[in-house]
């Protein structure tokens, strides 16, 4: 009775899916207080200091470059030290950020405090550190885990965000940021603190709460840590670097621009802004998609059915002459990226080993971000030029079936053996 009480116990509550929950509140804290409630706390900022438009955005920027810069180190510190304490970190960070926020008494303080707290918070509580977390946790489940935690994200910003815009409508704005970061600081930092746990060794299990791997199973690798410089010399590292480069920086230009697109398409300012809700639908689905398929599936082919499908996204806008053909193209375009975001941190998991993805996926992140960044002002430049944003369509439809052929069937989605090393 007790063998057999004791396994349905392990199916019914492995300890992993806690993980998963875990990764599903950093992710949704993290996203929703930092980029997608960033306009609501810029506006109260806008009233009180009067700052440029360029100016009010600063916070966003240098979040992500200072984010971006630290990023290699502290992904390379989440392999090596608890990630449970670094974890807490950040959410501790997060709330004490909006408190600090809060006694603000310049635009040059909140920029500040944005690349003092939140860009900190934004590494130790983003996706590097759920897919540290969770690729210690599964390997056969490993998609279906990574794919429901960054859904995380979309539910962070249909709650976090209209909770501080009421918080803001009732009380003077800095009560509210004081009473937002009681929030934060009670929704991540228990959780974490109580639920969180490193590894599945810590509680004598394995991953997917199997039994012991043999040999032939376990990931090759695994217990093997790689340096930078080994990370910086694998053409691999690079192949997937300039594929999920391409498809991320995709995704955030035209969300980015999304609104103006739509108005240079003749459609008016309000139903235009529908369409971002459109994006995020189309995001969320993809990530429930990935979730579905992403244990099942080679990742080259649903990479290569990603970057189609976005390729489309991308001839939809170029084609729309109407709002139904425009919420077509941005719900395809939504839905690549989503399916990008989870699977980023699977193939490098599979690539190079669970017990290097910190350090890997911060290098990698560092690398891609001047092209996330860089693509939302190039549409931008691209229309100031020509009058239009097709060139720039053009130009990620004649790339992304290019990148395709030329790359994915050099991804290696596996760890390397001694074997391809010296190949």
């Amino acid at each position: 009775m007790r063998g057999a009480f004791g396994g349905v116990m392990k199916a019914a509550i492995f300890p992993g899916w806690w993980q998963v929950a875990v990764a599903i509140t950093i992710q949704a804290v993290y996203s929703a207080a930092i980029y997608s409630g960033y306009s609501v706390v810029a506006m109260p900022l806008q009233h009180a200091f009067q700052p440029s438009r360029v100016v009010l955005m600063l916070g966003i920027t240098v979040t992500s470059l200072v984010g971006g810069a630290l990023t290699p180190f502290l992904g390379a510190a989440m392999d090596r030290y608890s990630l449970r304490i670094i974890m807490l970190i950040g959410a501790s960070l997060l709330p004490a950020g909006f408190l600090a926020l809060s006694f603000a008494t310049s635009m040059t303080y909140v920029v500040s405090v944005y690349a003092i707290f939140m860009a900190v918070a934004s590494v130790l509580l983003g996706p590097v550190a759920s897919s540290a977390l969770l690729a210690r946790w599964f390997t056969r489940r490993r998609g279906l885990a990574m794919g429901i935690a960054a859904a995380g994200s979309t539910l962070g910003s249909l709650i976090l965000p209209p909770l501080l815009q009421g918080l803001i409508d009732h009380f003077d704005w800095r009560t509210a940021f004081r009473i937002f970061a009681g929030i934060l600081f009670a929704i991540a930092v228990p959780v974490i603190a109580f639920v969180a746990v490193n590894r599945p060794s810590d509680r004598n299990l394995f991953p997917d709460g199997d039994g012991p791997p043999s040999e032939a199973s376990a990931e090759f690798g695994q217990g093997h840590f790689r340096t930078t410089i080994s990370v910086l010399r694998d053409p691999n590292f690079w192949f997937i670097s300039v594929i999920l480069g391409l498809v991320l920086s995709s995704a955030s230009a035209v969300g980015s621009n999304l609104l103006p697109i739509a108005i240079g398409k003749g459609i008016t300012a309000d139903r235009g802004a529908l369409l971002i809700s459109v994006l995020s639908a189309g995001a969320f689905t993809g990530k429930m998609v990935f979730a579905g398929v992403g244990d099942r599936i080679d990742l080259r082919l649903l990479l290569a059915i990603a970057m189609l499908v976005l390729a489309t996204g991308m001839l939809g806008f170029l084609q729309a002459d109407g709002y139904a053909m425009l919420v077509a193209a941005t719900l395809l375009t939504g839905l690549s990226g989503g399916t990008v975001v989870p699977l980023w941190g699977y193939l490098l998991a599979r690539a190079f080993g669970p017990e290097n993805i910190g350090r890997v996926m911060g290098l990698m992140n560092f690398v891609v971000l001047p092209v996330t960044i860089g693509a939302p002002p190039l549409f931008g430049w691209v229309y100031d030029k020509t009058g239009s944003y097709n060139n720039a369509f053009i130009l990620y439809m004649a790339l992304l079936p290019a990148l395709a052929i030329v790359l994915l069937p050099r991804i290696r989605t596996q760890p390397a053996t001694p074997a391809t090393k010296a190949a």
